[in-house]
């Protein structure tokens, strides 16, 4: 059930610019083939702000980023560990949600589903 959550409409490639501004990962790492764990990271807090800030689903990150959705999966679930043990990421990770929230549009979604 979707009730209480709230998405944005904020494109991959503007999380991308964000994570490059202020964590500091360039881009072309991020979409590197190559395997060098600084694009992944940095793929994977692209992801985890994605599918937290816009809905975006593993499968659709895993093709804009040309990577399976398990990797990115694994990336994401890698992110939210981190999070909890580490103030001072989740410092910045908030600053970058701020950020893309303050430039993003609300998403709004429609059911047909009746409530129970």
């Amino acid at each position: 059930m979707t009730e209480g959550l709230v998405f944005y409409e904020i494109s991959i490639e503007e999380i991308v610019k964000e994570v490059e501004h202020r964590i500091g990962i360039p881009r072309d790492w991020m979409y590197s083939r190559s395997r060098d764990r600084r694009g992944a990271y940095g793929r994977s807090l692209v992801g985890y702000l994605a599918r937290k800030l816009s809905g975006c689903l593993v499968k659709d990150l895993g093709k804009h980023f040309r990577r399976e959705p398990m990797t990115i999966s694994q990336g994401i679930t890698k992110v939210e560990d981190l999070l909890r043990r580490d103030e001072g990421l989740a410092r910045k990770i908030g600053l970058i949600e701020r950020a893309l929230v303050g430039k993003g549009r609300k998403k709004y979604f429609i059911s047909n589903a009746l409530p129970y």
